[in-house]
């Protein structure tokens, strides 16, 4: 049985938007690190397409702003052709890093269809998380059923933002806990200047605890990272992750940090990479 902290396949949610290609390309770079085989999943929207027949549908242009009736015909060759520049933009990176790869096309609902295809891996990326016209809406739908859904772990990128080094995880002690610093030291390569554990304890006995559980996982992995303490609350795990320039924050699933509106909430202030590990 192989142990929870490997990852051998990831899959990688793509659409038409501008972000499955940054999340593409992120998905396509821990592939790489991870030596994993990488899976492309285009959805082609059932709802979008159902729309599509409504009589009054319209589609707006982005850049003009112009509207026209929306044909269900012509959205599909549309999803066709992105579908064929997003698969051959694939094995284009994937050549070039010398990793495995498959692409799939599925019609249905995109979260259904996602968590469906997650089941055949150990990693989701998520490259886009919400189109909603509020600003502060960080997750959307999709994301959301992600969350209380998915039982492998998943990597919410942000448009623009790239998953890098140093990676920061959260280690409180919980069930997961343990599973979330295995994978983040996996990101981070085993270089102990990539890697930073945030101990979170209540209260200085409790921080001793936890510091120890720490340093007996490093020691037992042959692994090494800049241990450091910090309060419990979004705004202090912030404020850590950018005074340590963090690129990607690992955090296990059972902590509350990790649920919908708390996740929406600190996404919102740390600006990178979130990696939630179950």
């Amino acid at each position: 049985m192989k142990r929870k902290e490997e990852i051998r396949r990831i899959v990688v949610a793509l659409d038409a938007s501008p972000h499955s290609r940054a999340a593409l390309k992120a998905a396509a770079q821990l592939a790489a690190e991870l030596q994993a085989e990488l899976l492309g999943m285009f959805v082609e929207d059932i709802n979008l397409l159902r729309s599509a027949e409504l009589p009054c549908a319209r589609e707006v242009a982005y850049a003009t702003r112009s509207t026209r009736s929306l044909d269900s015909r012509r959205l599909e060759r549309a999803l066709r052709a992105q579908a064929a520049e997003l698969q051959q933009m694939l094995a284009v990176i994937a050549q070039g890093r010398k990793i495995r790869w498959t692409f799939r096309v599925a019609r249905g609902r995109v979260a259904t269809e996602l968590l469906a295809a997650a089941q055949e891996g150990d990693m989701l990326v998520l490259g886009r998380i919400g189109t909603s016209v509020v600003q502060r809406a960080r997750l959307g739908s999709t994301a959301q059923t992600v969350i209380s859904t998915a039982r492998h772990t998943v990597v919410f990128l942000e448009h623009g933002v790239e998953l890098g080094t140093p990676v920061l995880v959260l280690f409180d002690g919980s069930e997961n806990a343990l599973r979330a610093l295995a994978t983040a030291a996996r990101l981070a390569r085993g270089d102990s200047l990539n890697l930073v554990v945030l101990v979170a304890g209540t209260d200085a006995d409790a921080y001793q605890r936890l510091l120890q559980q720490v340093t007996n996982w490093l020691t037992e992995h042959d692994q090494h990272a800049r241990i450091r303490p910090v309060a419990t609350g979004i705004a202090s795990l912030a404020q850590a992750v950018r005074e340590e320039g963090g690129k990607a924050l690992v955090l296990a699933s059972d902590h509350t940090f990790a649920e919908q509106k708390t996740l929406c909430d600190l996404m919102e202030q740390v600006r990178c990479p979130v990696v939630r590990v179950n």
